[in-house]
């Protein structure tokens, strides 16, 4: 799972004003409402990642694998969602 620029970003700017806050340039209260904000989109980044599809995965190698011997496998992953991942 990857996160959105949104949620990365709005982390930072939690920090940011997290650290304004420890040196009191900042009201505590506006840190905590910016947390709230923080915690909000990212549930709303975790649903969002939760509706997308799960990639489908096939396996190709030989129908006859010797025990110890190595082999080139190849791996193809398809994404079936209206969505990019």
């Amino acid at each position: 799972m990857r996160p959105t620029l949104v949620l990365v970003a709005s982390l930072l700017a939690c920090a940011l004003l997290g650290a304004l806050a420890a040196f009191a340039w900042l009201p505590l209260q506006l840190f905590v409402a910016a947390c709230a904000v923080f915690v909000l989109i990212a549930a709303l980044d975790a649903l969002r990642l939760r509706a997308l599809s799960t990639p489908a995965v096939t396996r190709e190698l030989p129908p006859i694998v010797a025990v110890g011997i190595e082999r080139p496998v190849s791996l193809r992953l398809q994404h079936l969602g209206s969505h990019s991942l």
